[in-house]
Formats: C-alpha cells, sequence, structure tokens
C-alpha cells in the first residue's frame, strides 16, 4: 500500500554513488559510501560548469564559454539542487542534458575525422540514456 520503490524511484544516483565507490575502493582509498553520496553533487556541479564552458566556448567562443559557466556557477536554482548532502536526480540530469548537446552538437561537424564523430555520438547516446 506504500509507494512501488522499483517504479517510481530514479536510479541514476545511486547507480553512479556505488559505481564511484566500487572505484575507489578498487585503487585503494577507503571512503564510504556516505561520503561519496555528500561530495557527488558538488562534483556533478564542476563537471556541468566545466560542459556548460565547451558547449557555449563550441557556440560563441571563450569569453561566451567563461560566461556561460559562470552564470551556471552562481545560478541559485542549480545552487540550491547541488550543495553539500543534497543527493536527488537533478545533479546529475542537468549534466546529461549540457554533455548531450555538446556530444551530439560536436558529432554533425563534418571537419571533424568519421571516427572522432562516431565517438560524439556515442557518446551522446550515453549521456543521454543517463538513468537519473
Amino acid at each position: 500500500m506504500g509507494n512501488d520503490v522499483a517504479h517510481s524511484s530514479l536510479v541514476g544516483n545511486p547507480f553512479s554513488a556505488a559505481i564511484i565507490y566500487w572505484i575507489l575502493y578498487g585503487i585503494g582509498f577507503q571512503v564510504s559510501v556516505h561520503t561519496i553520496s555528500l561530495y557527488f553533487p558538488i562534483f556533478m556541479a564542476a563537471c556541468t560548469c566545466v560542459a556548460v564552458y565547451y558547449l557555449a566556448k563550441d557556440m560563441g567562443g571563450k569569453t561566451t564559454g567563461f560566461l556561460a559557466a559562470s552564470l551556471v556557477a552562481i545560478n541559485p536554482a542549480y545552487l540550491s539542487r547541488t550543495n553539500f548532502g543534497f543527493f536527488d536526480t537533478e545533479n546529475i540530469a542537468v549534466f546529461g542534458l549540457v554533455a548531450t548537446s555538446l556530444s551530439l552538437l560536436r558529432s554533425i561537424e563534418p571537419e571533424k575525422p568519421f571516427r572522432v564523430r562516431f565517438l560524439y555520438a556515442v557518446l551522446g547516446g550515453l549521456a543521454l540514456d543517463t538513468p537519473s
């Protein structure tokens, strides 16, 4: 009579935290899943700012990229969802959205070799399929 967790919960954050935990544990870092869950939103916010920089840089140059990344970094709505300990779906979903746009736009640039465009297309598809 309660919430059907298997069908209503999004699994992007728990799986991402578990994968990061396994990677860190595998290379010798002794961290807890709780610690990873606390710092994961901050890490994803930083990754999003970098992805926004490259997306805007491709569209309008370095100044545009820096301005766009700065605006994302100080956006109150985004800051409230990526602060320390806010382990919800927005932090990875926004990164997936920006990474998908960046990868797919780079995959259609005709001056790049086919292998590079294919790699960007695959990365864009994987970012689009991020289970957030």
